[in-house]
């Protein structure tokens, strides 16, 4: 009994020591992780790869095919983490975030983009690296309940830079 009662004792200092270092761990990395986005003025390109409703035909899948959207928008320090939703959606209406998930070199997201027409459901996911985004889109736009057209893109956003300096009025 003696022996057992000393073991416990023993290993007591050494428990308390132990405990806690997952946790110390998860949050140095949590700390050190860089935002999705470093502040300055960025460039967001949208590509259509794959276009398809019903109707379609070869010549509007074809000029359809390799379309693209350009726009270029300041990321400031507030936004880094979690940029405005027009800005990955290219503009494309009044977009919300559904989910936006990061890791040091990951991102998935979902947005809804609503205008008059109907809704354009936008699922993105790529990586993310300190000056730029590779990203692939699936989307689909909703009129009346019901799915009108899909797409695929390819989303590349970069970083040009420091943000222009505001002009004087």
């Amino acid at each position: 009994m003696q022996k057992l009662w000393f073991i416990a004792v023993a290993a007591l200092p050494l428990a308390a020591c132990g405990g806690g270092g997952e946790e110390k761990a998860a949050s140095t990395a949590a700390e050190t992780k860089p935002p999705l986005m470093q502040p300055g003025e960025w460039e967001i390109t949208h590509k259509v790869t794959g276009y398809n409703y019903d109707g379609l035909t070869a010549a509007e899948y074809q000029a359809k095919l390799g379309e693209t959207d350009t726009a270029k928008a300041c990321i400031t320090a507030a936004t880094a983490e979690r940029p405005e939703p027009a800005f990955l959606a290219v503009n494309r209406g009044d977009c919300s975030y559904d989910n936006l998930t990061t890791t040091a070199d990951r991102v998935s997201a979902t947005l809804t983009c609503k205008d008059d027409g109907g809704t354009l459901n936008i699922l993105l996911d790529g990586s993310n690296r300190a000056e730029g985004l590779i990203l692939a889109e699936q989307s689909t736009f909703t009129a009346d309940g019901k799915p009108t057209v899909r797409a695929s893109a390819d989303v590349t956003a970069k970083r040009l830079g420091d943000c222009p300096a505001a002009k004087p009025s």
